[in-house]
């Protein structure tokens, strides 16, 4: 198929009678939300959004200087989500925008500037929690739920505390869900 500039004046009359004029960085501003690349602070994508890593990582990034807008993807963002972006555009006093996307390739959230900012690292690296320790009711964790933390996310050990003996005396129990504990925490129990 012909680029647009390829084509002979009728057919670009013709095209831009039928699809409208022709977009600029039109592939580019399907990744980025209706935004271009050069004005994208930060980046989450759709996977990244449904954390509480995301929303932290977006509410640093609000408090940029340079930050004027948060835009969710939202076709594929739930309620529940969609308010705690919009109470973080709130609370930073910046707008907030929802922007429907069919496109596989699109980010979840971006923040974003009125003008060019350049950034070179727009992706950030998040530090997941694994999904047991992202449901805990508390951040207290049973010896076992504690040394599997330690194994898997041990940069995010100091963020949960091990159950004591006092807090087991007290009828506190691990933070993790019953149903989320490992086989071998069943195997014991039986």
């Amino acid at each position: 198929m012909k680029d647009y500039n390829e084509k002979s004046e009728l057919e670009q009359t013709v095209q831009r009678g039928i699809y409208g004029p022709p977009k600029i960085k039109g592939e580019e501003k399907k990744i980025y939300l209706g935004e271009f690349r050069e004005r994208v602070i930060v980046a989450l994508s759709v996977e990244e959004v449904f954390y509480d890593e995301g929303v932290a990582v977006a509410e640093d990034n609000l408090k940029d200087p340079m930050a004027h807008r948060l835009i969710v993807n939202h076709n594929k963002m739930t309620s529940k989500w969609t308010k705690k972006y919009m109470g973080l555009a709130q609370k930073y006093n910046k707008e907030y925008k929802s922007f429907q996307t069919e496109a596989q390739e699109a980010m979840g959230l971006v923040v974003v500037s009125r003008e060019a900012v350049n950034r070179e690292n727009i992706r950030v690296k998040l530090r997941l929690l694994p999904d047991k320790f992202q449901h805990a009711t508390s951040k207290k964790l049973c010896s076992d739920c504690y040394e599997e933390l330690q194994e898997t996310a041990p940069d995010r050990v100091t963020e949960f505390k091990k159950l004591g003996l006092m807090d087991r005396l007290l009828g506190k129990s691990c933070g993790v869900p019953e149903n989320e504990h490992g086989e071998e925490k069943k195997k014991a129990s039986e």
